[in-house]
């Protein structure tokens, strides 16, 4: 088995095991061309045929899910959850490849017009779960595409090249030096055929396009502002060079973590999910409006004594800073439970553009220390080398809140001046309770400032008394005059003091009186 050394004072977070295997296997497939792309499932490989299960996230152009989208890879096919999940088991990797690339599309009706994406995964031997691959879905009308050639500085072609494609945000004006942000969860994924030539359709347009090609040995090729327009290929090539002297990776910065705990059946209407937008407004108050932050896999390592509680659905999410590294393969992802230097491997990102992932694993826990960290991979000196570059020192940790539940007013009951209860949550010591007049959901499908917005409080800025800042678990509604006989909706947003751990309550709606 081989083992990879990180380096410096953190040698404890040694890569051992499966997720070097994986690591390993992931370059392998796309230098030596023992993966290859495919629509079907997996074909060939007969008695020695291995599997793996694919996961991922369906979103629009801007990063909002879509509940009920479907996913398919050949004969295998999947619907989305509330946040735009899938998960599609049984994907075949044939006797002899250490991986399988293939193609996985994904369609949803939007507003009567049936909204087309795809992407490209790659499943590894050995690995349970494969991780994420993100598709964005479009109208078809609107879709372009990015197309174009790899090869070496005297023009061989490169086969098994992967070109990674993101829209970044526009920049802060207030903020000009602040790092690239991207729109989509994860890069749209293609990787170049026996001539070196790679296609990815199905985009959707902007001009805001960051387009990364990287192979194993060679110095990334990158472009920005990059155009994709309706009904257009643009055209895109890229001659790799090799390094000149030695490649380091700098320690990945701005690492930061916090935990969302929802409950794990969503209240939704046409395609969007209430616990969707929740997560929104939690993001956006942390100054993360427009990090969308994926669903990724994750590799089964876990050594916890319980599951999280029945009905309840946990995220641990990690964003950092994107830095445009000409020798960047992608990231490393070490996990700790409880303790804070005792790290296994748990993901490998492929991906020159990844700046989040999002921790979902069913066993994660309420009230348990989770700790993390990140280290870079060197398109140069990895695999061939053993190393990475160094983790983030000190690592991350977060710590899961509990559910909350609602007490009164009873789900759907008539009231005539309410007054909310809900139950306590271990460690929280802000309760923000939130009114709507109307279903609350994203009336655009993209933002939180098109959605519903609640009628108590009215400005968010200034929440007044619907914020519970005493530890008092229940309090009297204080907004707007009710309308008798007008349906309302109400929720309760836990959080602990320093504003890293969240809870969301279930949706409860009253009649007023």
């Amino acid at each position: 088995m081989q083992t990879s050394n990180i380096g410096g004072l953190m040698r404890r977070f040694a890569l051992i095991g499966v997720a070097v295997a994986l690591c390993f296997g992931a370059l392998a497939g796309c230098s030596s061309g023992s993966s290859s792309t495919n629509t079907g499932g997996g074909g060939g490989g007969g008695g020695g045929t291995r599997v793996s299960t694919v996961v991922g996230q369906v979103t629009d152009a801007q990063g909002a899910p879509l509940v009920g989208a479907s996913v398919a890879i050949g004969g295998l096919s999947a619907i989305t959850t509330q946040f735009g999940n899938y998960r599609l088991p049984n994907v075949e990797i044939p006797s002899g490849k250490v991986s399988q690339a293939y193609i996985i599309n994904a369609s949803a009706m939007v507003n009567g017009v049936q909204w087309t994406g795809s992407n490209v995964t790659e499943a590894f031997a050995g690995v349970a779960i494969t991780n994420n691959t993100h598709i964005v879905v479009s109208a078809p009308a609107s879709q372009g595409a990015i197309e174009g050639r790899v090869t070496t500085l005297n023009g061989a072609a490169l086969a098994g090249a992967s070109v990674y494609a993101s829209i970044a945000f526009p920049p802060d004006p207030l903020n000009p030096t602040a790092p690239t942000v991207f729109s989509n969860l994860s890069s749209f994924l293609a990787i170049t055929d026996s001539n070196g030539n790679y296609s990815l359709p199905q985009l959707p347009p902007s001009s805001l396009y960051v387009v990364v090609a990287s192979y194993p040995g060679k110095l990334n090729g990158r472009q920005s502002g990059v155009q994709v327009s309706a009904g257009f290929a643009t055209t895109l090539n890229f001659s790799l060079a090799g390094p000149s002297g030695a490649s380091t990776t700098p320690v990945a910065t701005g690492l930061y973590g916090i935990s969302i705990t929802f409950p794990s059946t969503a209240t939704r209407a046409t395609n969007v999910s209430v616990n969707a937008l929740l997560r929104q407004r939690i993001l956006q108050q942390k100054g993360w409006a427009n990090r969308h932050v994926a669903i990724k896999g994750s590799l089964p390592n876990s050594a916890i004594t319980r599951a999280a509680p029945a009905g309840t659905s946990i995220e641990n999410i990690m964003t950092w800073d994107y830095a445009p590294l000409n020798n960047l393969f992608g990231y490393v992802v070490l996990r700790s439970i409880r303790v804070s230097d005792a790290f296994t491997p748990y993901a490998v990102l492929q991906d020159a553009l990844a700046e989040r992932f999002t921790d979902a694993d069913t066993v994660i826990t309420p009230d348990i220390s989770y700790y993390y960290s990140i280290a870079r991979l060197d398109t140069i000196n990895y695999p061939a080398g053993g190393s990475e570059g160094d983790p983030v020192i000190p690592p991350i940790v977060v710590q899961p809140l509990s559910p909350i539940a609602l007490a009164a007013p009873a789900n759907n009951s008539s009231v005539n001046s309410p007054t909310f209860s809900w139950s306590k949550v271990n460690r929280a010591t802000l309760y923000q309770i939130l009114v709507y007049d109307r279903f609350p959901t994203l009336q655009s499908d993209t933002d939180l400032t098109n959605g519903v917005q609640p009628i108590w409080p009215a400005d968010s800025a200034n929440p007044g008394t619907s914020l519970i800042t005493n530890g008092s678990l229940s309090q009297a509604y204080q907004g707007p005059a009710l309308i008798p006989g007008h349906q309302y909706f109400w929720v309760v947003l836990a959080s602990d003091r320093v504003g890293s751990a969240f809870s969301v309550s279930p949706l409860f709606t009253f009649t007023a009186r």
